[in-house]
């Protein structure tokens, strides 16, 4: 092979070589831009789960008010009732004198 038919081959490899390499170059480029943008969906993602869990928790404190009052309520009627059952009963027993109201 002679010094001119190398040089051709060469050519023709560096041509080959180099269209690859644009190739390899566009696919790096969308590869790149598809990273960027999954890196933004995992930040939106991110800040989207704050808020839900924000709003669960408010949720869930106005979810337990109602059941707070309830409980207090049926405190209060409870402690009542024993009260004026004890005064009552100690004043049917003699313990406690009744008042009169006025």
């Amino acid at each position: 092979m002679d010094i001119n038919e190398r040089i051709i081959k060469l050519e023709e490899n560096v041509k080959s070589n180099q269209h690859r390499l644009n190739e390899h170059d566009k696919k790096i480029e969308d590869l790149h831009s598809l990273t960027c943008s999954v890196k933004e969906l995992a930040v939106e993602t991110k800040l989207m789960r704050e808020d839900v869990n924000k709003m669960d928790n408010r949720l869930n404190a106005l979810e337990e008010k109602p059941g707070k009052n309830w409980d207090s309520l049926t405190k209060i009627v409870l402690t009542r009732n024993c009260y004026s059952c004890s005064g009552l009963f100690f004043s049917k027993v003699g313990i406690v004198k009744g008042r009169s109201v006025l």
